[in-house]
């Protein structure tokens, strides 16, 4: 769990400043942060559980890694969770000469793809002549590219990400998670938000590593980069891949999911409070949100 979050500090603040007040007071404020961290706790609790469950199916399957496999051909439940890392810039050097440090490096995007009960995190390293920007057409391209070359052909799936209304939580995604049932690539999808500033989970444990390994590697082209990402980890814990060459080759290919969908799209109703949207092929014309206890059904047409 993150220690920055805005509404644990706000509580903290309100029981500091209480202690002159009455008792009722008190337990009241105490009682607010209480309640907070019971949801965060009841949170992580389902996203260990299912990092669990599926850590046994990989076990049971003899899973050693992933792999590019037919969609929907597995009987199996797995896991994933995605994230964005702060960009990077090269030429890098740990022992950076003065001049260098008045040019304009380049940038590069990271977007992680991570397996958790494997471990293996697939790292998307997006050159800024290749990138589309960090909303949630450049995340389903992503993702699309992932599930099509890196998939365990799982029937069901679990996706965490966090609570970014501009990246995850909207309703391209929610539509492409729908569409990814209709058209048989997973008979069952969950995806689940993480409480905001509570979203401390398994991309960010690669991106540590990749980090750690970039600041003390000398890099001077995209190639170099993709290289330290593969020498981050012993084991092949990260996994590069481009999204295009120096060269402007494109390798992962973008599509405007936007405009695939401005015909049929309907207004999906989406709440920063609603933590769980669940996605099966029975119910379909359904989609159900999960929001602390309570579960409710919204239509998709």
């Amino acid at each position: 769990m993150s220690d920055l979050c805005w509404e644990c500090q706000q509580n903290n603040e309100a029981v500091y400043r209480s202690a002159n007040l009455p008792d009722d007071v008190k337990s009241r404020k105490v009682q607010q942060q209480e309640s907070h961290l019971a949801v965060v706790h009841q949170e992580r609790s389902l996203y260990n559980s299912m990092v669990d469950d599926a850590r046994r199916v990989v076990v049971d399957q003899h899973i050693t890694g992933l792999s590019c496999s037919p969609p929907n051909s597995r009987p199996i439940t797995m896991h994933y969770c995605f994230d964005y890392a702060q960009q990077v810039h090269y030429p890098s050097d740990p022992l950076q000469p003065g001049p260098m440090y008045f040019l304009t490096p380049r940038k590069c995007g990271i977007f992680g793809v991570c397996c958790a009960c494997i471990p293996q995190q697939v790292n998307y390293l997006i050159d800024e002549g290749m990138c589309v920007g960090k909303g949630s057409n450049a995340v389903i391209c992503y993702l699309h590219h992932f599930f099509a070359n890196y998939g365990l052909g799982e029937t069901s799936v679990h996706l965490h990400c966090d609570n970014c209304s501009g990246q995850n939580k909207n309703k391209f995604m929610i539509w492409y998670l729908a569409w990814r049932i209709l058209s048989n690539l997973h008979t069952s999808i969950t995806v689940n938000f993480m409480i905001a500033d509570h979203t401390k989970f398994a991309p960010d444990w690669c991106f540590g590593l990749l980090k750690q390994k970039y600041r003390n590697t000398h890099i001077s082209s995209l190639t170099d980069l993709s290289n330290t990402v593969t020498a981050s980890t012993v084991k092949g814990t990260n996994i590069p891949q481009l999204a295009g060459t120096e060269d402007g080759t494109v390798i992962v290919d973008t599509y405007n999911w936007h405009k695939f969908w401005s015909h049929i799209l309907c207004h999906c109703l989406l709440s920063r409070k609603s933590s769980i949207f669940v996605f099966r092929l029975t119910t379909l014309a359904q989609y159900f949100i999960v929001s602390g206890q309570r579960t409710q059904s919204r239509p998709l047409t």
